[in-house]
């Protein structure tokens, strides 16, 4: 059984519906979808339910995974500008660590492939990088407190997709508290301070790199080149072209998971602004 993971911010839902109507991309379907979401669960699940009758999900409200690990409800960004982004991460981890499934797809639902990604054939997973990548020094140094190893490619597994087994999470979960002494919803006190500008000192945390490299160090892994195609207006989705394999919507604001949202506001999903984007797609035989 493959489980895809989906953690959706209060201004996602519509990012979420629209990258829906690319999931005939994915390879295999997922047989089922998790949406987790600090918005009202029975709200969005009428509202994915009307649109897509035959996906096969179920919708958990965030508070749910928190009162089962109370710890994450911790894992804050000290900015306040994106509170959600932490603990949307430690989300990720505990859906990973409390459901029934041989593979998970972790997927950002601000991101959709726009042409077949093959992540798991024959017990293989496939993951996808974007080749010789830096981000923050926290990344890298996170993986070395948790989990005892170094960065073990130049490349960047932060891709918004991550397939991974349940047995490597639990190897990765294990080795977590080997290592560090404490289990993997305390971990955030092992993320090093780095300094963002003249007067914040913020927590640099990826899970993509964690469970991707992690696997790495388990064994060789397959990878595809991710080739990514971001846009914050709508209209500049008339600029993509054959050369790009995923698309992810940096928002408004112009930043990977900006506060503002090109499609929804919480519950209020702007359709017009959905139907705009696929209209574009249809003319780059996008369907």
């Amino acid at each position: 059984m493959i489980t895809r993971i989906i953690t959706v911010g209060p201004q996602r839902l519509g990012n979420l519906l629209l990258s829906l109507y690319y999931d005939h991309y994915l390879d295999p379907a997922p047989d089922l979808s998790v949406i987790i979401t600090p918005l009202h669960a029975v709200q969005v699940t009428d509202i994915i339910g009307k649109l897509f009758p035959t996906l096969n999900f179920c919708v958990y409200n965030d508070s749910e995974f928190i009162a089962q690990y109370p710890d994450i409800q911790h894992w804050q960004d000290q900015r306040n500008l994106r509170a959600g982004w932490l603990q949307q991460q430690a989300l990720k981890l505990a859906a990973l660590d409390s459901l029934s499934s041989e593979y998970f797809l972790i997927q950002d639902p601000d991101t959709f492939c726009i042409e077949p990604y093959v992540y798991y054939q024959h017990g293989q997973l496939c993951y996808f990088v974007l080749p010789n990548q830096f981000h923050y020094t926290g990344y890298y140094q996170t993986l070395e407190n948790v989990l005892g190893i170094p960065r073990q490619t130049q490349d960047s597994f932060v891709t918004e997709f991550m397939p991974v087994s349940k047995t490597t999470w639990t190897s990765c979960a294990e080795r977590i508290k080997q290592t560090s002494g404490g289990d993997w919803t305390t971990l955030l006190q092992h993320v090093p301070l780095e300094a963002f500008g003249k007067h914040h000192l913020l927590r640099w945390f990826s899970e993509y790199e964690l469970l991707g490299n992690w696997q790495l160090y388990l064994a060789p892994l397959e990878t595809k080149i991710q080739k990514r195609f971001v846009f914050n207006e709508i209209e500049t989705l008339n600029d993509l072209n054959i050369d790009y394999n995923v698309v992810c919507d940096r928002g408004i604001q112009g930043q990977v998971k900006g506060t503002a949202g090109l499609f929804s506001d919480h519950c209020t999903v702007n359709f017009d602004n959905i139907n705009k984007a696929r209209q574009i797609l249809r003319s780059k035989n996008l369907c």
